[in-house]
Order: C-alpha cells, then structure tokens, then sequence
C-alpha cells in the first residue's frame, strides 16, 4: 500500500509541466531543497499514507482509528406508546364479481305435519241456471208374422226374427231397436199382449211356459220403439 502510492505521486509529480525558471533563481532552489528533504525522509510502517491538496501528509494509524470511533450519547428511555388514531374512511365499493356456478341441489327434506284447517269462506253469489232444451225422437219399427201351424204355448216356443218381415214387406235379420231405451210390445191378432208373456230380444220372440194355443193364420205382430233424447241449449 506505501509503495504504490509513492509511485503515484511520484508519477503525478514527473507528469506535471512547470514552467520553466530562469538559473539561480530561488524557486528552483526551494525546490531542490523540497526534494532533498523528501528523498532523506522515512516513512515508518505504522503510519498510512494520505494524499491532501496534492501533498503527502503521513498520519499515525491510531489517529485515524481514533476518528472512526463516534461517541454515543446517553441511553434515552422508550416513552409510552400513544392512543389510538380515528379509523379513516371505508374505500369506495368495487366492481362486482362474476357469480359462480351453481352448486348441485340439495337432498329435499323430510315432509312436515299437515297444517290446520282453515275457516270455510263465505257463500258466493249463485249463479244464473241454465237448463237446455231437451228432445226426444222415438224410432218406431214393426215386424210382422203369420204361423203356418199351431203353436202349443204348454211349452216354451221361440220363433226367429228371420220369420218376420218389415213395414215394407222386406225381410229381416235381427229386431231393431231392442237395446237401451227402447221398448217393445206384442200385438196377437190386433191385441195388446201382457209384458210377461213373452220376450223380445234381437234375435227373435219367444213365448214362456203357458196356457193356451196360438192357431195357424193368427197375425203376430212385434213393435219396437227406440227414444233419442237431444240437448238443445
């Protein structure tokens, strides 16, 4: 460390142009004198080096360390931490966030009891009866029969609705107007017969166990009427 900053100002020196001096002049001689007491003079080890206005000053080391060391002043007691300051005011609100996914929905719960019941409400106002027309259309249909033979009514005797023939002399295959809401009624030799002596059903006229015989040429005539009711309004 000595060594390398005699070099450099020993080279700063070298490097510097000064002026030059007339002979005998006692600039010059002040100088020599400079430099003759500069080379005779030893630096000791102990001591650092310190380049000042261009100068080369030598200070001891324990004076500069000296000068390192700053003084403390003296031990200043923590005081009493303060009360607490007013809380500032609430930032505005910002943006709202984007809503999640719905969750998956819940197990339904068990079912509770059955409530009270209520009072019953007050009567309405009755409203206005409507009651439509009603028509009924009778179907009437005749079927007629005259016996080759005897008929012994001492046993039941059936005779089929092919026998017969129409209002209009056609023949026929079955009675019409024999289901619901028809009647029908039994004419023997222009006589009104009694309901139960005998039975009309599609397929024919069949006479119960009973007294009596019904002679050959004796007119049977079988009248159905079916009724039809319409609703008008």
């Amino acid at each position: 460390m000595r060594c390398s900053v005699r070099k450099h100002a020993a080279r700063r020196n070298r490097s510097r142009k000064r002026p030059e001096r007339e002979p005998g002049s006692k600039c010059r001689a002040k100088r020599k004198k400079s430099s003759r007491i500069r080379k005779k003079r030893r630096i000791p080890a102990c001591t650092r080096l310190r380049v000042v206005c261009r100068r080369v000053r030598v200070f001891p080391a324990s004076v500069t360390r000296a000068k390192r060391v700053k003084k403390r002043g003296p031990a200043v007691t923590r005081g009493f931490a303060g009360s607490q300051g007013e809380p500032g005011r609430p930032g505005a609100q910002g943006p709202q966030a984007v809503p999640g996914l719905q969750g998956p929905q819940g197990v339904p719960g068990e079912r509770g009891p059955q409530g009270a019941q209520g009072e019953q409400g007050p009567q309405g106002t009755p409203g206005s009866v409507v009651i439509p027309d009603v028509t009924v259309i009778p179907t009437v249909n005749r079927y007629f029969n005259t016996p080759e033979t005897d008929l012994d009514l001492t046993v039941p005797v059936t005779i089929p609705a092919n026998q017969f023939t129409g209002d209009e002399g056609q023949p026929i295959t079955e009675f019409a107007g024999t289901g619901p809401g028809s009647f029908g009624t039994l004419y023997i030799n222009g006589i009104v017969q009694p309901g139960g002596s005998y039975d009309i059903f599609p397929a024919g006229l069949s006479f119960p166990q009973q007294s009596g015989v019904i002679y050959a040429g004796t007119p049977l005539i079988v009248e159905t009427v079916q009724l039809t009711a319409v609703l008008s309004s």
